[in-house]
């Protein structure tokens, strides 16, 4: 089963070169060394990613991409289950005009400010993007088979998305919009490649021109969840995202946040949120010292739940589409003070090619 999933992985990446007069093709790619206890020397060594991306434009107002991607050292023998190699994106775009696009097909979730940028390492500063972007345990108790990784939004949806950009005013300040309907994360949870939910999704972002280097943002993310998040149980999520960005003279400053209403058929409730502040400067124009905070409340109704994650690193942009980071990660630190702190150090390197 597995390998005819890969035929017609590369027989689509087949079609969208063929179709296109001068294809274009990029990519990125990971390498991280991670260091969990210098004293015990743990430490392992990893393929991150390598995603290879095509562009066929079909026309001057159509075009088909698809992102081909190995994660993690995928292996693609029959009884492995290390890493993956897949479809992130293959959609199909017509663009009446720069205010209104339509895409089908799939399609990386419009929210918040990291998930269109994917996993591409090379466009942020920290090793691995915010917590927000990556799955974690919303339970209480979340030891063992009690376990239930998973996002607050979708990180994929398959199906039809509208989006567009709007010059508000006549100095260029613009609003982009994208609202997103469709089926799906298209990920294995506890077991279960799920692709039949439905879910809807939204995003606003506001660019002043009379306010330079500025940003901000509203998502909004609505599912039927048939795995369940707090729960085994059919679960809604409605999820709330506002993000701030200043960009500008070496200067990085981003706040992002989420709440999040889950509730299942038989009326259990629980909101949870995640926020991160992330502050860079960039020196010489090569080499950005940065610090992210991030907490997590796994229910705003227990305390017990919070964490707290700072983390401090290095980016060095060592030549064109080539970047060196390295970083500190300190887990654990609840905001009662109970449980282990413990520190994950890591080397990564991010090329563009």
């Amino acid at each position: 089963m597995q390998r005819i999933k890969y035929l017609i992985y590369i027989l689509l990446l087949s079609n969208s070169v063929v179709l296109a007069k001068s294809p274009a093709i990029w990519g990125y790619s990971q390498f991280d060394l991670t260091n969990i206890d210098f004293q015990k020397s743990l430490t392992d060594i990893q393929v991150r990613r390598i995603n290879l991306m095509f562009n066929s434009e079909l026309s001057s107002n159509v075009r088909f991409l698809t992102d081909f991607e190995f994660e993690d050292g995928a292996d693609i023998s029959e009884s492995s289950v290390q890493g993956a190699i897949k479809i992130s994106q293959t959609f199909l775009e017509y663009s009446f005009s720069p205010v209104f696009q339509i895409r089908a097909g799939k399609f990386l979730t419009d929210f918040g400010l990291y998930n269109k940028i994917h996993d591409a390492s090379p466009s942020y500063y920290p090793v691995d993007a915010p917590v927000i972007y990556r799955p974690l345990s919303f339970l209480d108790n979340d030891t063992g088979k009690n376990a239930n990784h998973q996002r607050l939004f979708g990180k994929y949806m398959a199906g039809v998305e509208f989006l567009g950009n709007i010059n508000t005013d006549t100095i260029s300040s613009q609003i982009d919009y994208s609202v997103g309907i469709g089926f799906g994360r298209w990920e294995t949870i506890n077991g279960v490649y799920y692709n039949k939910n439905f879910s809807v999704s939204g995003r606003l972002k506001y660019r002043p021109e009379w306010l330079s280097g500025i940003q901000v943002g509203t998502s909004y993310f609505l599912e039927d969840n048939p795995v369940g998040i707090i729960s085994s149980k059919d679960e809604w999520v409605h999820t709330v995202g506002l993000d701030f960005q200043y960009d500008k003279s070496n200067v990085l400053v981003q706040l992002e946040g989420i709440m999040t209403l889950l509730e299942d058929k038989a009326d259990n409730r629980q909101v949870s949120g995640l926020f991160y502040l992330l502050m860079g400067y960039t020196l010489y124009d090569r080499l950005t010292p940065y610090t992210v905070l991030t907490t997590v409340f796994k229910n705003v109704g227990n305390v017990r739940g919070n964490k707290n994650t700072p983390i401090i690193g290095l980016n060095y942009n060592v030549s064109k589409g080539v970047y060196l980071k390295t970083e500190a990660q300190f887990l654990g630190l609840s905001n009662n003070n109970i449980g282990q702190h413990d520190a994950v150090y890591k080397i990564s390197l991010a090329v563009v090619f």
